[in-house]
């Protein structure tokens, strides 16, 4: 991704929340990790609010947990 979408997500609320949920579908689902959404910010020099992370991680583990409670 480019590094003005990726800051641009984290500056608007509202994209954080729907990019927040498109990537914990994605991981949830095991198409792709957390650690390859985590470095594309690293690889940009973008550094995600802790309050961030914490939501993003709470999130993927929701989901994971309501996929498992399907199976």
């Amino acid at each position: 991704m480019h590094p003005n979408i990726l800051k641009g997500v984290l500056i608007g609320k509202k994209s954080w929340g729907l990019w927040r949920n498109e990537w914990s579908d994605g991981i949830s689902e095991g198409l792709f990790t957390k650690e390859e959404i985590i470095q594309q910010f690293k690889d940009c020099n973008i550094e995600i609010p802790e309050s961030l992370l914490t939501d993003f991680h709470n999130t993927i583990h929701k989901k994971i947990l309501k996929r498992l409670e399907r199976v």
